[in-house]
């Protein structure tokens, strides 16, 4: 069997360069809170130091600093998201990479378990019981709802294969 990969990015420059953005401003909102965070630290070291127990007062500003400095480091890495699909070996797999860097396989089916190919209508999609999976980032024109059977279970998955890989999945349909 062919291998078909396809890397999806946003189309939209606008959009990608707004998602860089917010990449950088989680990054240095997470500097700053840690590094206040270290002060606050400070503050209740040297109270220790002086033998004085620190205060809630002095605590609380450590705590809601380091546990924002923690949830925007996390959190920077979903800013800039793109998606790998591949079939291949009578599998699709499909794999979200996160900031770049870090890869990680969202679905991995045989061919034996798609079941059939439509156009990406919202009304379809929102009505259909099947569990949803998402890994699309542009318009509603490219995307396609890929129906399949996982642990007995139908499931959709929204996605933007391109031509090549649409017809690859549809001659697996019809085997």
């Amino acid at each position: 069997m062919d291998r078909f990969e396809q890397t999806i990015r946003r189309k939209d420059e606008n959009q990608a360069s707004k998602d860089k953005m917010k990449y950088h401003f989680c990054f240095a909102l997470s500097i700053a809170s840690g590094l206040y965070a270290i002060i606050a630290f400070v503050g209740i070291f040297g109270a220790l130091l002086r033998s004085q127990i620190p205060t809630f007062a002095n605590l609380i500003p450590f705590a809601v600093s380091l546990a924002i400095a923690i949830f925007f480091f996390i959190k920077k890495d979903d800013m800039v998201v793109e998606f790998d699909y591949a079939l291949e070996d009578d599998r699709l797999i499909i794999a979200k990479i996160r900031n770049l860097s870090s890869r990680k396989e969202v679905l991995n089916l045989p061919a034996s378990a798609l079941k059939r190919l439509e156009a990406y209508s919202y009304a379809a999609f929102a009505s259909t019981d099947a569990k949803k999976t998402n890994c699309s980032l542009n318009s509603d024109e490219e995307k396609y709802m890929l129906f399949f059977e996982q642990d007995s279970e139908l499931n959709v998955l929204v996605f933007e294969p391109n031509e090549s890989l649409r017809s690859a999945i549809k001659k697996e349909l019809n085997r």
